[in-house]
């Protein structure tokens, strides 16, 4: 993956948070490759000892902008997953001073290519498709962690930052995001950040999920969904055919709409504010996979 964090590097780390990673290893680590992709400032590394174990390893001070809680939160999740979710498992945590880091089992995987193929997509959608009903696991629920309300606070605080298109059809857009919420009930676990940087495809082409902060309960096509946006964005063209995918089956067209033009007005608020520390890519990021939604939008006869 591309750089886009400037990203604290192993060499950073104070000693005790090394050191605290040695003793969960069971020896000192000798090597530590710093991963420079997705969108956090914080320490990502693959990390092993001399006798040969592995893990990976994301820490932050406290602060970073929040990436240390995003990492607590990341670790409660990861505490409360079945062990048929495809997630890398918590070997354990550490508080050193002020920072906080997770010791993960490393994933030995690449990200899907770019843009990625339709054959790796469908794993991604298949995998989806599986997760578990995660009820009793004290998740928080979709329907109240992803709420619309960002064009009217565009077309209202920002109006002068709006492409022509956004100014023409931010009402309308407005008017479409409002009815995504009752879309997103249900009891399944949703990821919600899906990404091709937070996918890995290992050597038997089994598909994982990493960096799980934001996960919780609803329904797993928005995450399908937000693949397929990604996708796009990184020059995928078979989208529309892959909505066809059990994922979505029973999903309303108008759903679909009414996701996407949420979507597209939540990147666009986001990026129009200050980039977080150490993240000068995410702004540009957010706008592009707003711009992503919109064209979508505009292709399925939504807007023009």
């Amino acid at each position: 993956m591309a750089v886009t964090s400037d990203r604290i590097r192993w060499t950073e780390a104070p000693p005790e948070l090394t050191s605290a990673v040695g003793r969960v290893l069971g020896a000192p680590v000798t090597e530590a490759v710093d991963q420079s992709g997705g969108f956090s400032g914080g320490l990502a590394a693959r990390v092993g000892t001399a006798e040969g174990r592995r893990a990976f390893v994301k820490a932050a001070p406290a602060a970073l902008g929040g990436t240390a809680d995003l990492y607590r939160r990341e670790a409660e999740v990861l505490r409360r997953l079945p062990d048929s979710v495809p997630a890398p498992a918590l070997l354990d945590t550490i508080e050193a001073g002020d920072w906080f880091g997770i010791v993960t089992a490393e994933i030995d995987g690449r990200h899907p290519t770019s843009p990625p193929a339709d054959a790796e997509l469908r794993s991604v959608l298949d995998a989806l498709d599986r997760f578990p009903d995660v009820r009793g696991l004290g998740l928080p629920r979709l329907d109240d962690e992803l709420r619309f309300g960002a064009w009217p606070v565009l077309l209202t605080e920002h109006a002068d930052a709006l492409t022509a298109i956004e100014q023409r059809c931010g009402e309308r857009l407005a008017a479409l995001a409002s009815d995504a919420g009752p879309h997103f009930a249900g009891d399944r676990l949703v990821h919600l950040d899906g990404r091709a940087d937070n996918v890995l495809l290992d050597h038997a082409d089994r598909v994982w999920f990493v960096d799980w902060a934001w996960a919780c309960s609803g329904a797993p096509w928005v995450d399908g969904l937000a693949i397929l946006l990604d996708a796009r964005l990184n020059g995928a063209t078979g989208a529309d055919e892959l909505l066809r995918h059990r994922v979505f089956d029973g999903v309303p067209e108008a759903a679909i709409d009414a996701t996407l033009a949420g979507l597209a007005g939540e990147f666009r608020l986001s990026s129009l504010q200050q980039p977080p520390p150490r993240m000068p890519a995410l702004r540009g990021f957010q706008a592009a996979e707003s711009r992503a939604a919109l064209a979508w939008l505009v292709e399925r006869g939504v807007v023009d």
